[in-house]
């Protein structure tokens, strides 16, 4: 899709150049969903693939599951991705037959945003983070969980059809929220008279 009508037309031969950054970051941000349906995998029941998406200032992933994701959960989720990036983590991919890699409990398929793809396919790429997940996937990747970065899980909702929806922020924007909250959190203890980790008490007390 371009933003303008073009100069150029059908049979002409033009000349095509990735935004890096752009590029750059939806690497890190895709591999990023892959190794949060990882964690999901380690603390949530009867876990599904329901979609996922980027923009410039976060991620979203959207998880079958029967469990509650509440902040508790959200919070353990956060912190076993970036223990899976500060692991170093290799991420490889390869091409599977279709039928061999549904017959395998540990490929992940997302099927609600796929199934028109795979319809026909006979063939489909498996993106492994080692250890961690396997998904069938044809997105770009890094090659490392440790090019990644920070991760920082900002928002959790329900968009329906039994699905819970997790958002989160990486890289500069990870940064810049984690900052936020720490500022928001040191505020709110100097204003109660209290240290960071006597916070929530103080809070309760005052409620």
């Amino acid at each position: 899709t371009l933003a303008a009508e073009p100069s150029f037309g059908p049979g002409d031969t033009v000349a095509g150049v990735v935004d890096d950054d752009f590029r750059t970051y939806c690497m890190r941000a895709h591999t990023a969903s892959h190794v949060l349906y990882g964690a999901g995998r380690r603390l949530l029941d009867d876990l599904g693939y329901g979609g996922f998406g980027i923009t410039d200032e976060k991620v979203r992933v959207d998880f079958e599951t029967s469990t509650d994701i509440d902040d508790d959960v959200l919070v353990d989720l956060e912190r076993l991705v970036n223990r899976a990036v500060w692991d170093s983590r290799p991420v490889s991919w390869e091409t599977r037959a279709v039928e061999d890699a549904r017959s395998d409990d540990e490929v992940a398929f997302n099927d609600k945003t796929e199934d028109d793809v795979m319809a026909d396919a006979e063939r489909v790429r498996v993106v492994t983070v080692g250890g961690w997940d396997e998904a069938a996937c044809g997105g770009t990747h890094v090659s490392n969980t440790r090019e990644i970065g920070p991760v920082t899980m900002l928002e959790r909702s329900n968009p329906g059809e039994g699905l819970t929806r997790v958002e989160f922020a990486v890289g500069p924007v990870a940064i810049d929220r984690r900052a936020e909250m720490h500022r928001e959190l040191r505020t709110a203890a100097r204003e109660a008279g209290v240290g960071v980790d006597g916070v929530a008490d103080a809070v309760a007390r005052l409620a």
